[in-house]
């Protein structure tokens, strides 16, 4: 089994086995002065005492800093031992603590201890795990808990995000993790596959765009993972899922080009296909423009000209705006405005608007400067 060591290089003098024995036996001990009893109702439960006067000056426990003599580990606090005893856990915790240093089972407990270690709010062991994160010890299959139970916590998304390395850390555990979102169908276990589908239910759009993040800034077949990622999510009946599909229609906007639909549509969920194939169709029937700006892609309208081919509204409308500002000499003959093709090329269209191409813009409400044209005759 693959171990890994967190050494501070401190020097403590005294007897380390004693001490844990010690924590675990103190109804022998009778009162203990500046200790804490800690109740985890996790089952099945113990007690042991965190003796304050032995933590490393280096070392500080948020989470009991300011609290009395007892705290109770909520049985609905995860530590993801998968059946094992807590007292293992436990044990090297307060090993760490006490000494600075501390061997441990990568695969059974690099989680367990950063979860611990978020909950007491250790600082600096959250800092020495997340600064090396071994593969056995994060491709884990309730790492989807484990994010999920971070991320619905404000308190310990604050303390994880406010490490450094900790972008870096989440973005390792995403990625390996990632051929999971398929795997998953095929594990061996209901319990842990209903887990894991239950972990998709809990997922929040805080952490989704943690995930998107990751992927986005990737290669395609990361791109592939996301897609499956808000699939499942969708699958399994998040009831977040509308808001996360919105996100993810806006983080990857960029990315639908002629050929995202074909690629992706095995893993889109309905509402995303609608949507990413109204958006091919734009791109396939690309309105023309005579100056185009940002803001043509707010107004993101246009119309089908008499020639058939599409005007982008808003430049139609700033030059009419642009048209208006002159006095025409001969107002018995009205100026002509011809197709938009003609700034790209003016041989594709001599098409001039007609009366009822301007009527049917009407539909869009914007009556002034429709007025402008229809009643002046620019």
């Amino acid at each position: 089994m693959e171990t890994d060591v967190i050494d501070l290089g401190k020097q403590v003098f005294f007897n380390q086995t004693l001490l844990l024995q010690q924590c675990f036996m103190y109804q022998q001990l009778g009162y203990i002065k500046n200790a804490t009893l800690i109740l985890s109702q996790q089952y099945p439960p113990i007690q042991f005492l965190i003796m304050k006067n032995y933590i490393l000056p280096e070392i500080t426990l948020q989470k009991i800093q300011d609290q009395s003599n007892q705290h109770t580990i909520s049985y609905q606090v995860d530590f993801y031992l998968e059946s094992k005893p807590q007292k293992q856990l436990f044990e090297l915790f307060l090993t760490f603590i006490y000494t600075g240093k501390v061997v441990y089972r990568i695969r059974e407990y690099y989680l367990p201890l950063l979860k611990l270690a978020i909950y007491f709010q250790c600082d600096i062991l959250i800092q020495c795990l997340i600064n090396q994160p071994k593969s056995s010890g994060i491709i884990r299959n309730f790492f989807l808990k484990f994010l999920c139970d971070i991320f619905n916590d404000q308190t310990y998304t604050k303390i994880l995000l406010s490490h450094k390395n900790a972008q870096q850390f989440l973005e390792k555990m995403i990625i390996e993790n990632s051929p999971s979102f398929v795997g998953h169908k095929n594990w061996d276990g209901s319990k842990k596959k209903e887990q894991f589908e239950l972990s998709f239910k809990q997922v929040n759009p805080q952490l989704f765009i943690i995930f998107a993040d990751v992927y986005i800034n990737a290669n395609p077949q990361r791109i592939t993972f996301l897609n499956q990622f808000l699939y499942f999510i969708n699958k399994y009946k998040n009831p977040l899922t509308i808001i996360m599909e919105d996100i993810y229609l806006g983080r990857m906007y960029q990315f639908f080009d002629e050929e995202y639909y074909n690629l992706h549509q095995v893993w889109l969920t309905e509402r995303c296909k609608i949507q990413i194939q109204k958006t091919q169709e734009k791109i396939l029937n690309t309105p023309f423009h005579m100056q185009h700006s940002k803001i043509c892609d707010l107004v993101n309208k246009s119309f089908k000209a008499a020639c058939s081919h599409q005007i982008c509204l808003n430049c139609l409308f700033e030059y009419l705006i642009y048209r208006s500002k002159f006095q025409q000499q001969n107002n018995k003959v009205p100026q002509k405005i011809r197709c938009f093709t003609r700034f790209i090329n003016k041989d594709i269209c001599d098409y001039v608007f007609q009366d009822q191409d301007f009527e049917a813009l009407k539909q869009y409400q914007i009556k002034e400067i429709l007025n402008l044209y229809l009643q002046q005759k620019i």
